[in-house]
């Protein structure tokens, strides 16, 4: 059945009502340690995991990070970060439910969640945030624009808003808006045209690029992305101004600023320049950031650096267009007519794969090697998101193209070999569903529990092949 949206209720009493009698007969949740999995009293199909500050205590209000994951891993953001959110004073809470997919899946996890801590912890008003990674991203926007007025700032990584009309940024919008992104994402091109949008509408915004890939960004990146959010709480008077902290993150991002300026990064060093002078005036002496700023405005140098810049970026993505556009042109009759697996995996052994991942892997920082990743991980996303949803709707046959697609991408992936299987076994290609599961034991798949009761594989569990594949993850 399909999930109806429904509004967020601020702490309300029709919570209150249902819910507080139980929240106060459990155990108190310990604080300085992850917590894997929560389940929320409005809706017990919905979890989280949770990180609460060692010094946490119920008799103050704390501001809270609602982290959201593609694939509904929650504990993913919380290891990640758990100890930014320590040095900084926030409960971290992650949706175990929210995945890529159906918008409407993300929404319902974040308003529950959102329902449950609202009633369980003692949160400050007016200093909820939100992130999320990929398709995370967009529910975490999605959430900002729900609880508009609470969440007063979004942590975007690798991704932006939901698609589609009326779901982009708009000059109303009710929150600020940090985005990451790593320099070889195949998102990068949407992250740079959402902050050329964000810029037009006069958003307060900044997109920080990262030495990476398409993920969720490093805790240093993420702790900067915390910093500016506070920064620009104490702006505004959602908190009380930090001088020591103020100092330190100042100096921190002059000397940032400064290396890259002695290194010949200019464009990059006058970014650093404009984002000190819009971040700290108000809070701290920018003289000598205006000083610097007026020093390279305008001049020949920097406008060839910028120059420099764009042509590169247009150059890697040329590079991506045409990879794009033949692997469509060798798919794309096995799309319209089908195809047997040796004759597709033929077409797509023909776009040399292999080769654009090893690219990659030994030229990440040359312009090849980044357009080569941002199409492997492109590719792979779009693939496994297409197959996910086409094994849901029983078109097997769409299902299998796209995780071969997807296994040429990611040829490591246990967990992708897998669901191949399990499309071979639906469509009764039972010798093909053998060797696809025999490779992912060899690639780590170890979930016995998960073989032996998928109903996928029931016709395959009285084969002496299926039992052998059985003992060996039985003995590794």
């Amino acid at each position: 059945m399909a999930r109806t949206a429904r509004p967020i209720l601020l702490p309300s009493l029709l919570i209150a009502g249902s819910c507080a009698l139980a929240l106060a007969q459990e155990a108190a949740v310990p604080p300085g340690r992850v917590i894997e999995k929560i389940r929320c009293h409005v809706d017990l199909a919905e979890s989280y995991a949770l990180y609460l500050p060692s010094n946490y205590t119920p008799a103050k209000k704390w501001p809270v990070i609602y982290a959201f994951d593609p694939m509904a891993q929650g504990r993913v953001p919380i290891d990640k970060y758990q100890e930014v959110a320590e040095r900084y004073g926030y409960i971290l809470v992650a949706s175990n439910n929210s995945r890529n997919g159906p918008l409407l899946i993300g929404i319902g996890a974040a308003q529950a969640i959102w329902q449950d801590t609202h009633v369980r912890f003692p949160l400050a008003p007016q200093r909820a945030y939100a992130t999320g990674f990929s398709g995370g991203a967009r529910v975490a926007c999605a959430l900002g624009r729900i609880a508009a007025g609470e969440v007063v700032g979004v942590i975007g990584m690798g991704s932006g808003f939901p698609l589609g009309a009326g779901q982009g940024p708009s000059a109303d919008l009710p929150f600020i808006f940090y985005g990451t992104v790593g320099i070889r994402d195949f998102n990068y091109p949407e992250m740079m045209q959402l902050d050329r949008a964000l810029t037009g509408l006069n958003i307060v915004h900044r997109v920080e690029i990262f030495d990476g890939g398409h993920d969720w960004a490093p805790p240093p990146v993420f702790a900067e992305a915390i910093e500016w959010m506070e920064l620009r709480a104490m702006k505004t008077g959602g908190r009380e101004k930090d001088e020591t902290r103020v100092t330190e993150w100042f100096n921190r991002r002059l000397a940032k600023a400064r290396e890259l300026e002695a290194a010949g990064s200019l464009a990059e060093a006058f970014q650093q320049f404009q984002w000190l002078d819009a971040d700290f005036e108000g809070l701290h002496d920018v003289a000598e950031v205006k000083a610097e700023i007026s020093q390279f405005e305008g001049t020949k140098a920097l406008k060839q650096a910028l120059k420099r810049e764009s042509r590169r970026q247009e150059r890697i993505q040329t590079m991506v267009d045409a990879a794009n556009g033949a692997l469509n042109q060798a798919i794309g009759p096995w799309r319209q007519q089908g195809g047997s697996p040796s004759q597709i995996r033929e077409a797509l052994e023909s776009l040399g794969f292999a080769d654009r991942l090893k690219l990659a892997r030994e030229r990440p920082d040359k312009d090849e090697g980044i357009a080569a990743e941002r199409f492997v991980r492109g590719v792979l996303v779009h693939a496994y998101e297409e197959a996910t949803e086409a094994l849901a709707r029983k078109d097997y046959a769409t299902a299998r193209l796209d995780l071969m697609i997807a296994a040429e991408c990611a040829p490591e992936s246990a967990q992708i070999h897998y669901m191949l299987a399990r499309v071979y076994a639906l469509n009764q290609a039972n010798k093909n569903a053998l060797a696809e599961l025999r490779t992912a034991i060899e690639k780590g798949f170890s979930d016995r529990g998960e073989l032996e009761n998928n109903p996928d594989f029931v016709a395959l569990r009285q084969t002496p092949e299926f039992a052998k594949l059985l003992r060996q993850i039985e003995q590794p």
